[in-house]
């Protein structure tokens, strides 16, 4: 008896407190679960980011202005490149000179030198032309005229005997000595140095006085060399001058 009635008191009070723990589990699932009072707090923080994450993703997507366009001038071509290097139509003009009409001396064959003559020998040139050295002489030059240099020297005329019907032209008439070394004398333009003249007249004589220094140590031989035009064969003389 004892036993029982003490057991009856204590179920009771583990019902009550069942029924106070159960009550007090449905109080707090009404509060947790989700309801129209919870959701009013949480939007607008959501509402927010998904805007900052939308903003972000078509500012990426967009793309830049000042990266996608391109520098005008390295994008545009030089019409003028494309116009050279396309090929012509017109074909290239071909530069030209004038080509001078020949003259006798120049259609006339290499002057040829003639065998060597004694100083007082005529050589002939062409049929009726001959040439001659005379007045073969030693003296001392003496400049006065700008290059001439004063010395010994050797003096001598070359005559051009003309017989022939057409004039014979001395306007490009060369005259060169060699001492006996066959070194080259240096021609004296000042007096009594008198070149020859342009021209020989046909059945006329021209006369051409020339000076060259030359030392006496050279003057044996002398070799003068006369070429009257370069159309004619060039006269050689050859001999002591004393």
């Amino acid at each position: 008896m004892n036993n029982t009635t003490q057991r009856t008191p204590l179920r009771g009070i583990a019902i009550g407190l069942g029924l106070s723990l159960a009550l007090g589990g449905l109080a707090g699932c009404s509060q947790d679960s989700p309801g129209t009072d919870a959701s009013p707090s949480a939007s607008p923080v959501a509402s927010q980011e998904a805007s900052t994450r939308a903003s972000a993703t078509a500012s990426a997507a967009t793309p830049d202005p000042s990266a996608a366009s391109t520098d005008p001038s390295a994008a545009s071509t030089d019409p003028s490149a494309g116009e050279s290097a396309r090929p012509s139509s017109k074909p290239s003009p071909v530069a030209t000179t004038p080509v001078p009409a020949p003259s006798a001396a120049s259609t006339a064959p290499a002057a040829t030198a003639k065998a060597p003559v004694a100083l007082d020998r005529p050589v002939e040139l062409a049929p009726k032309v001959d040439v001659r050295i005379t007045g073969v002489k030693a003296i001392t030059a003496e400049a006065k005229l700008p290059g001439d240099v004063s010395g010994p020297a050797v003096q001598f005329d070359v005559v051009v005997d003309n017989q022939s019907d057409a004039p014979v032209s001395t306007a490009n008439a060369v005259v060169n000595v060699l001492g006996s070394d066959k070194s080259p004398a240096v021609m004296v333009f000042s007096p009594p140095s008198d070149p020859l003249e342009a021209s020989v007249a046909a059945g006329a004589k021209a006369t051409g006085t020339y000076v060259f220094r030359l030392p006496a140590a050279k003057r044996n031989p002398v070799t003068i060399e006369v070429s009257v035009d370069p159309a004619l064969p060039v006269a050689n003389f050859t001999g002591a001058v004393k």
